[in-house]
């Protein structure tokens, strides 16, 4: 197979050196921060889904999964499971706010689920996995047993190895050391924790104090139960978070040594009433003090060591991603930097995304909508989409830049047979700003982020999204006329 690299060549991480090599944590400028920090949902998948067609249905996902076995070579296999949201619980204390038979409801989305694993996997030829994640409602999850069973039951339609990468993502109030245990018995070995201070404003939430305890707590029972690679996810932001609490929050996470930490904004989905609205922006914090809390935290990664991956998440310097990143493996698929490589990825469960081929696909959205189809004895895909050439090779730009912070233009026409700077005309000119600012550079045939310019790739990346370009030029007619 061809191999086209996009970005510089690196030495070995086995040569001597690989920690003198690796780049250290330079502090963020907050008055780049002011200018090109946004708070917006980062590129995972693109085209982003709300670019998805309801024209892509189940055809069109059983036809690219059919694809996969012809010619005698695919690509690795990784699947996301998706729990539905069973029961309201607050995401810093635990709290129910409303409580659900769930037994009754898992037992019941169980036998949906196997029946959408059974679906999919009548048109695979090759059903082992390189890597497994569970999300969603984990919470309901891990209760009664559920995630053994969904485990006995996938173990029907799929395979999994001791080299199967295994994931879940908790909240460390909903989970004790029993059900810690239960996890690794179902075979994961990385955990996500979900980090966040309770917002100020509800009295009867618990404090910081009493939400490390738990996270401390829950982190070592992981330890001692034989999970390596821990990964927290901090929310800075918060409405009521102050700069003293966050930093107190970070220095006892810190101690605690997770093998990776990824700082994610703080964001409330938009209220219809003016009352709403009102009290909305009463919660928000000031961006001043938004900005202050991101530098605060970066300071602290740096002083502990830890390497910037990039699109907020720093990891120590031996850890995987860190190693891939350093040899030129690391990848971005739908679920985020990853060092497996490129893979298709089966989405299984309510409102799950599906990457296989140039294509993207989502099921359905309601429970209603994702038992009817499956009643059906149809695979529950409600929408997608088909990646044309164009967005094939955005993506390519947009992934180098993720991973790897620069990307060669030689390299993309060749693999996508256009002229870079002709094809780019319009985004590189765009990037003239970005370049004066100090964030990248263009030169030799190259286009590289800065230091300062790792901390908002993302908002360089949405230069090359053609869809939001489109939009930008449709809002400027619809205005002039």
């Amino acid at each position: 197979m061809l191999e086209i690299k996009i970005f510089r060549s690196v030495k070995s991480a086995a040569t001597t050196g690989f920690m003198a090599n690796l780049r250290k944590i330079s502090l963020p400028d907050p008055t780049i921060l002011r200018q090109f920090y946004t708070v917006a949902p980062r590129h995972t998948a693109y085209p982003s889904t709300d670019r998805f067609v309801e024209a892509f249905g189940p055809d069109n996902h059983t036809l690219w999964l059919r694809k996969r076995g012809i010619g005698g070579f695919s690509r690795p296999l990784g699947m996301y499971v998706h729990m539905p949201l069973l029961n309201s619980v607050c995401p810093s204390c635990g709290r129910e706010e409303t409580v659900t038979a769930d037994r009754e409801a898992n037992s019941r989305y169980l036998d949906y689920f196997e029946q959408e694993m059974r679906l999919n996997s009548n048109f695979l030829e090759k059903r082992a996995l390189t890597h497994l994640h569970w999300g969603g409602d984990t919470t309901s999850l891990l209760r009664n047993d559920v995630l053994g069973a969904a485990r006995r039951r996938m173990d029907r339609y799929f395979e999994q190895s001791g080299q199967t990468r295994c994931s879940i993502e908790i909240q460390p109030v909903a989970i004790d050391d029993q059900q810690v245990a239960s996890v690794v018995e179902a075979g994961v070995n990385e955990l996500y924790v979900n980090v966040r201070e309770c917002d100020a404003q509800k009295a009867d939430c618990v404090d910081s104090d009493r939400l490390m305890a738990v996270a401390e707590n829950v982190i070592a029972a992981a330890r001692g139960a034989g999970i390596g690679s821990i990964t927290v996810n901090v929310v800075f932001g918060v409405p009521g978070q102050t700069v003293m609490s966050f930093n107190r929050m970070l220095k006892k996470l810190l101690a605690l040594q997770p093998e990776r930490l990824s700082l994610q904004d703080y964001m409330r989905l938009p209220k219809a009433t003016r009352t709403a609205r009102k009290e909305d922006r009463a919660d928000a914090l000031a961006e001043e003090t938004r900005l202050q809390l991101f530098s605060v935290a970066v300071t602290r990664l740096a002083e502990a060591g830890y390497v910037h991956i990039g699109m907020n998440l720093f990891a120590r310097p031996h850890d995987e991603l860190a190693v891939a990143q350093h040899q030129g493996r690391l990848h971005r698929d739908i679920q985020g930097y990853c060092s497996h490589g490129d893979c298709d990825v089966l989405g299984i469960g309510i409102a799950s995304i599906s990457a296989i081929g140039p294509t993207y696909s989502q099921n359905a959205r309601s429970i209603e909508d994702y038992y009817s189809m499956l009643d059906e004895d149809v695979v529950p895909v409600a929408r997608g989409i088909e990646l044309t050439t164009d967005d094939l090779a955005r993506r390519t730009v947009m992934n180098a830049l993720m991973c790897h912070f620069e990307v060669a233009f030689e390299s993309v026409e060749i693999a996508h047979l256009l002229d870079f700077t002709r094809y780019f005309a319009d985004e590189l000119e765009e990037l003239k700003a970005f370049a004066d600012a100090g964030l990248v550079a263009i030169d030799d045939g190259w286009l590289s982020v800065t230091d300062h310019g790792r901390y908002v790739v993302w908002t360089i990346c949405r230069v090359f999204d053609r869809y939001l370009r489109l939009e930008r030029r449709r809002a400027s007619f619809e205005k002039l006329l």
